[in-house]
């Protein structure tokens, strides 16, 4: 039950990447605009957008009239962009009843975005489709939308899109237990949202931080992330995010048992669920309150399961899948072993369905259960080793380990006492593995809950004094202002004075002064009009030259020179266009409008909107123009609003031919996407031998324990006849016994070598450059250590006796130079 809280948690985090803050204010505000635009303009088609998207979250029939009312003037306008957008919106309305639908509409939305090439919105649209994929169990189609979206996302510079992104990809990387890339993710998308001040995306980065310390087990500092989320939310009055962070808290509780919390906070969220009108987090609302009920062994579990399968149906597949196996356990329980096997039959479809080799293996082991409670051991043995089989192909250790020991107790009821030994012995190995796991997992936690509360002890100490050094500002800053304010007013007082004595003064200078500038200026004005004669012949000549000048420049140009009028005609082109488009200079003349490529068309209608609002720069445009005889050629147009000068009185364009240049940057994207692809295989081909090595080592360790145990048991043997011999025989036995020691040892250890250089090859290297003094036989002692072996099992391979090996142990701390509290193997294993 421990996986299945959280696997609740973790559904409950996707619906957080719909979940979007709502305010009743702005949609009236909106609403009031839209009455008054009474022009069926793409102004209107954004506005209507707008509202869809401010409602659904809270009122999704709402949403869903107004992405309908957006969709049917997007097409009356042919405005692509804003047809996107309201499919997208319809698709978020049917989020809480249908997400089939949804992903329909996403996907319409995308094929739509990527005609125009809306970056933005493929972007989002994106996301959307992935969540969807990831609730319906395809991991890796949700994967390639979240990372595709991404890499747009740092190509446009959209910072609330790539925080979208990065905590999508580190839920991903949190399901495939890669944590610290997750956390890595959720740091960066958490400082973003701070610094774009996006209070609902740093929300969703805390609650997926408690999310991830949750799995490890460190729920302390799970908790605190879980309230930061929660208290954000509640300043925002973001319900949905509310109804998030009150079952992420309760999942928390129910591992800490502290059943009566849980069950109060997931009520709570059970009614937010209920107010919003979402079905779909309403039945995990029911499904976390059955798994708290069974905990607490309360028959009321099941009645919340069945509310939450029924309300579900197959729009959660997984989660259906966890309840139906719940529903089971609970009739298994009760000995009612129809009923149970009919659930879990079920919850095998559904995993079959969608190819969660998990929820098949879970089945199958359920259902061995039960065949072997009704003791048919035939049925029961072969769904237990078909779920062995998964287990240990998927890396499912809990339930590799579970699986033998059905199988021991199989083989035992049917007289098979040596295959039941034989599956009991791996189950105690995998036991004590995992309990040796976890033993190293709780104190990693325990330091990593120690760091954290020192780092937010640290935090909180810097803010105090952060706090005094500014009341210290505040109080210098209003003494200077008021000793400012004492000296302004004492200077205004003199400079008063000082300014009526020389006003006096001055007035009796400038009537002097008036006096006798009088006949200069007389004088002057002749002379300035003589001067501006002169001038007006010299600008006459200079005009007529520079006006020659010019017209042999357009002439001999390479590029286009055209005039356009405030109606967007042109009166002027330059003779360039004819080698350019094909097209003479007359035949340019007026609109083009028919001459310009359709996908262009609306850059065109936006760059000429910026050049005729802003006078004050240079404005430059990309688009294909018609050739008159090769299709289309592609034109970079830069051009500067010259319309209120009164010696111009156009708009003045600069055209140049850029056809080749784009050739060869189509050519350049093709050759990355290339290199991308390639190294994309390398990587994968790298993985996949990584995994063989992984699990060749696995066995080879096995092999080279029961080796051990075998010469282990054949040195007894030897022990036993040497003392049943005479003197003389006793030597040889002992020579028999050294010999065979160092045969063994040697033969097991070189196999055993060469496959531990395979999968931990910088070891050895690593292990000789920090510490070059240790002998063979310590830094053999040291890679046992590093594959986390007991005690017993070293002494076995190396025949050596427990207290020698501590002894061992105790020379390689003293060469480490570690002290008693740092635990030797966790020291080891980050080497």
């Amino acid at each position: 039950m421990f996986n299945k809280s959280k696997v609740a948690i973790l559904l409950l985090t996707v619906f957080f990447a719909y979940t979007v803050n709502a305010q009743k204010s702005k949609v009236d505000s909106l609403e009031n605009i839209l009455k008054k635009h009474y022009t069926n303009d793409t102004a209107r088609v954004n506005i209507l957008n707008k509202i869809a998207y401010l409602s659904y979250n809270n009122n999704s029939k709402k949403a869903k009239e107004y992405a309908t009312q957006s969709g049917k003037l997007s097409d009356q306008l042919g405005y692509k962009k804003g047809k996107a957008s309201s499919l997208w919106l319809t698709g978020l309305s049917y989020l809480g009843s249908d997400k089939k639908i949804s992903l329909t509409y996403f996907q319409q939305a995308l094929a739509l975005s990527e005609e125009i090439n809306d970056k933005p919105g493929i972007a989002t649209y994106l996301i959307a489709s992935g969540n969807i994929f990831r609730d319906q169990g395809n991991g890796q189609q949700g994967d390639a939308c979240y990372k595709r979206a991404l890499a747009i996302a740092v190509e446009i510079e959209d910072k609330q899109i790539e925080i979208k992104c990065l905590t999508n990809i580190s839920r991903s990387y949190t399901s495939k237990g890669m944590f610290l890339n997750a956390i890595k993710g959720l740091q960066r998308a958490s400082i973003l949202a701070k610094e774009m001040n996006e209070k609902s995306l740093l929300s969703r980065c805390y609650n997926n931080l408690g999310s991830i310390y949750s799995l490890q087990g460190n729920h302390p500092v799970a908790l605190d992330y879980y309230l930061m989320a929660l208290r954000v939310n509640e300043d925002l009055n973001d319900k949905s995010g509310k109804l998030g962070n009150l079952l992420n808290i309760a999942g928390v509780q129910l591992e800490q048992k502290e059943y009566n919390e849980a069950l109060k906070n997931t009520k709570e969220a059970l009614r937010i669920a209920e107010e919003l009108k979402d079905t779909l987090r309403k039945s995990v609302c029911l499904n976390n309150i059955g798994n708290i009920y069974l905990k607490m062994d309360d028959a009321k579990a099941l009645e919340y399961f069945e509310q939450s399968l029924a309300i579900s149906k197959n729009s959660n597949i997984i989660q259906n899948i966890n309840t139906l196996i719940s529903i089971g356990e609970i009739y298994c329980k009760q000995n009612s072993l129809s009923k149970a096997l009919d659930n879990y039959r079920k919850a095998l479809s559904l995993a079959e369905s969608i190819g969660l080799k998990r929820g098949i293996a879970q089945a199958w082991s359920k259902m061995g259960t039960v065949y072997f409670k009704q003791k048919n051991y035939n049925q029961a043995l072969e769904y237990t080793q078909k779920s062995l089989a998964i287990a240990k192909n998927v890396g499912l250790l809990d339930l590799e380990k579970d699986t033998h020991n059905q199988l021991s107790r199989i083989y035992a009821a049917t007289n098979d006492y040596k295959n039941a030994y034989q599956h009991y012995t791996i189950y105690k190995t995998l036991n004590d593995s995992i309990f040796n796991e976890s033993n190293i997992k709780k104190i990693a936690n325990l330091e990593s809950a120690y760091k954290y509360k020192k780092e937010k002890q640290a935090n909180e100490l810097e803010k105090q004094k952060k706090d005094i050094a500014i009341k210290k500002q505040r109080i210098i800053i209003l003494t200077l202002v008021v000793a400012f304010i004492l000296m302004c007013l004492l200077s205004r007082t003199i400079y008063r004075s000082y300014k009526l004595k020389k006003r006096t003064n001055a007035i009796l200078l400038q009537q002097k002064n008036e006096i006798e500038a009088l006949n200069e200026e007389y004088i002057a004005l002749n002379k300035k009009l003589k001067q501006s004669n002169d001038e007006l012949s010299s600008a006459k000549q200079r005009i007529e030259e520079s006006k020659e000048r010019l017209q042999l420049l357009i002439k001999n140009s390479n590029d286009i020179f055209v005039l356009t009028d405030n109606s967007r005609e042109s009166f002027f082109v330059s003779d360039a266009a004819k080698r350019i488009t094909g097209y003479n200079s007359k035949e340019l003349l007026g609109s083009s409008a028919t001459s310009i490529h359709p996908d262009d068309k609306q850059v065109l209608e936006q760059h000429w909107e910026k050049v005729l609002t802003d006078k004050t720069a240079a404005h430059t445009v990309k688009y294909r123009h018609k050739h008159k005889q090769n299709g289309y050629v592609w034109l970079e147009a830069v051009a500067q609003n010259y319309l209120t000068h009164p010696a111009i009185n156009a708009v003045i364009s600069n055209i140049r031919n850029i056809d080749e240049q784009k050739k060869a940057e189509e050519a350049f994207i093709e050759k990355e996407a290339l290199k991308k692809k390639l190294l994309e295989m390398e990587i994968e081909k790298i993985n996949h031998e990584l995994v063989a090595n992984q699990k060749a080592m696995t066995a080879a360790t096995l092999k080279l324990v029961q080796n051990s145990e075998r010469d282990s048991r054949s040195i007894k043997m030897l022990e036993d006849i040497e003392k049943n011999t005479n003197e003389e025989g006793k030597k040889s036995v002992r020579s028999l016994i050294a010999d065979y020691k160092l045969q063994s040892y040697n033969s097991n250890w070189n196999e055993f070598e060469l496959l531990f250089e395979k999968v931990h090859h910088s070891f050895h290297d690593k292990l000789n450059e920090q510490f070059p003094e240790l002998t063979p036989n310590e830094r053999k002692l040291c890679v046992f250590l590093k594959l986390n072996m007991s005690n017993k099992q070293i002494a076995q391979i190396t025949f050596q006796s427990e207290e020698a090996l501590k002894k061992a142990r105790l020379r390689l701390r003293k060469k480490l130079n570690i002290d008693r509290d740092t635990n030797l193997v966790a020291f080891i294993q980050n080497i």
